[in-house]
């Protein structure tokens, strides 16, 4: 079995606008809801192998924030450019190499990758996947690279179905 758990990045801020998209940090309000989704998530997780994250400031904040609400050493945390505007084949590709030690990992990435997931291996029909949402799939291989197809949904979190 292999438990694949999707974030999509908290909400960002547009105040720096002179920052590039890569280096554009969360708002105040995404840090609160990054908090909010992953301390709810905290007591339906056993054990994280790993957390991949895209390179973007705004990932690798939610990332940390994640990280730290399920106990997750830091180092744990790999970072990985190839996440930042990822499109399916490229997820697919990225899948391939991640360790099969590795029986339960969080990506965290952004729209609208993260919403195509949810269609093609969640089986979800939804038009978006909001910042700071968790969608925690299950699946029965041996192997990330057979993650080809719909998977078990275990847990669709949101900020909004919290508050």
């Amino acid at each position: 079995m292999k438990r694949l758990i999707l974030v999509r990045h908290a909400k960002s801020s547009w105040k720096f606008v002179e920052a590039r998209d890569h280096d554009r940090p969360l708002k105040e309000r995404g840090v609160l809801k990054a908090y909010l989704v992953s301390e709810n998530y905290a007591n339906k997780i056993d054990n994280i192998d790993s957390i991949y994250s895209s390179s973007a400031n705004r990932t690798l904040h939610t990332a940390t924030i994640f990280a730290h609400s399920l106990g997750v050493e830091s180092e744990k945390i790999i970072v990985s450019r190839k996440l930042y505007e990822m499109n399916l084949d490229d997820f697919f590709r990225f899948m391939n190499s991640v360790d099969d030690n590795n029986k339960t990992i969080i990506l965290v990435i952004h729209n609208p990758l993260i919403t195509t997931l949810a269609h093609n291996l969640g089986g979800m029909d939804i038009d978006n996947i909001p910042a700071a949402g968790l969608l925690d799939i299950e699946f029965d291989v041996d192997s990330w690279s057979e993650i080809k197809n719909v998977g078990k949904v275990i847990n669709f979190i949101t900020p909004k179905t919290l508050t």
